[in-house]
């Protein structure tokens, strides 16, 4: 019955195949996460790029996109031509469309717009983490429509 004992080890053996290459890698390296930029990215880029606003565009450029936002039942805000903004409302205010921005707290305090953060330094930042707008709205309320940016600054501890 060679058969049937090559049945019972052939679980085991596709197993150990499956296995042995990601454990013969040791350590694989850390993904990186989509809407967080750690302390050790940030002290990598901060040769490069000296301020944050640089470096969240360099780093996760979907941060500061203006076209986040609330949506309702897939439908865009409507693209309006001259022609077409007198004949019927469109969801514009008279300079034109806006796409919401994103909102900015450093340390938990709301700072405003993406704009503070040129005056940031990098190598000062723990870490960056980006809500969308239904998490943040749900976190600190209306008013969140391009979502909000999270800024944690570095605090050195002493010896």
């Amino acid at each position: 019955m060679p058969t049937s004992r090559l049945v019972r080890w052939l679980p085991a053996l596709a197993a150990t195949v499956i296995l042995l290459p990601t454990a013969a890698s040791g350590q694989e390296k850390p993904k990186k996460e989509r809407d967080v930029i750690s302390r050790q990215e940030l002290v990598d880029a901060d040769s490069k790029f000296p301020d944050l606003s640089q470096a969240i565009s360099r780093l996760r450029p979907h941060f500061l996109a203006p076209h986040r936002g609330v949506r309702t039942m897939g439908i865009d805000a409507p693209a309006c031509s001259e022609d077409s903004r007198k004949g019927r409302q469109c969801a514009m205010s008279e300079g034109g469309y806006t796409p919401p921005t994103v909102v900015v707290y450093i340390d938990g305090t709301r700072s405003g717009d993406p704009d503070v953060l040129r005056g940031i330094r990098t190598g000062d930042v723990e870490e960056v983490r980006f809500l969308n707008a239904n998490r943040a709205a749900s976190e600190y309320g209306v008013g969140h429509e391009g979502g909000a940016i999270l800024v944690k600054r570095y605090v050195a501890t002493k010896p």
